[in-house]
């Protein structure tokens, strides 16, 4: 491809989204708009956040509206951001629309979904989810899953949102061991931690930072969270 055709490279986090081909159900990264080195194919990733089942009259209906979605458009993968459903016996039926899809798919833990006395271990366990934070690669990118619900540092009031110090030195072990270009998922925003995002946002920024400038280009594309319920 003559490099005259390239797409222009991608500034800001609206013009992200707004070359998505699917906003609210799937986006589309112009892959080869972030690295020369890469091929030309693009990754497409089917995305939903805060169906809150536990709380909202309408979770497996928005569920399953996700689901046909992407069973239609078929992504490389769907992931769900968190605040998904605690396991609760009643669950069961949502849980077994999700694991009816058969594409890939994986987790990522809410604040609220170890509600109601509930542990991360049990939750993971309903779930059949492996590991709390972990990666996988798909198309020559990267994949990072933060936990966020790690215990904050006493004294410490309000729910649990921090990445404790076993799941940074993960993060900063695993950054220097790929050579790819990184997407990061989280439930909790990584920005602003008066958003209610991971409190020690300052540190995985600073570990994202350093990644970039050990390699000589940024390695670590961008982060995508739920949390918030608004794009703030």
């Amino acid at each position: 491809m003559d490099s005259k055709n390239l797409p222009k490279p991608i500034t800001n986090r609206r013009e992200f989204l707004k070359l998505s081909s699917l906003a609210g159900a799937a986006m589309v990264l112009p892959i080869d708009a972030f690295s020369a080195n890469l091929g030309r194919e693009k990754i497409e990733i089917g995305l939903i956040a805060e169906i809150h089942q536990d709380v909202m009259h309408d979770g497996e209906e928005r569920l399953q509206a996700f689901l046909d979605a992407a069973k239609k458009r078929d992504p490389d993968f769907i992931i769900q951001m968190g605040d998904f459903c605690v396991p609760h016996d009643h669950n069961k039926g949502f849980m077994a629309r999700w694991s009816n899809y058969r594409g890939d798919k994986y987790h990522i833990l809410g604040n609220h979904d170890m509600d109601h006395g509930f542990s991360k271990e049990q939750t993971m366990a309903f779930w059949n989810m492996p590991k709390k934070y972990f990666f996988f690669d798909k198309k020559g990118v990267h994949l990072i899953v933060l936990d966020g619900n790690d215990q904050n540092p006493e004294p410490w009031d309000g729910y649990k949102r921090y990445i404790g110090d076993v799941q940074k030195k993960w993060l900063i072990d695993d950054l220097a061991k790929t050579k790819k270009p990184t997407i990061v998922f989280s439930h909790q925003t990584l920005e602003l931690e008066e958003t209610g995002g991971v409190a020690n946002f300052e540190e995985i920024q600073n570990i994202f930072k350093k990644a970039n400038k050990e390699v000589g280009f940024k390695k670590v594309l961008c982060c995508w969270s739920g949390h918030h319920h608004t794009d703030f």
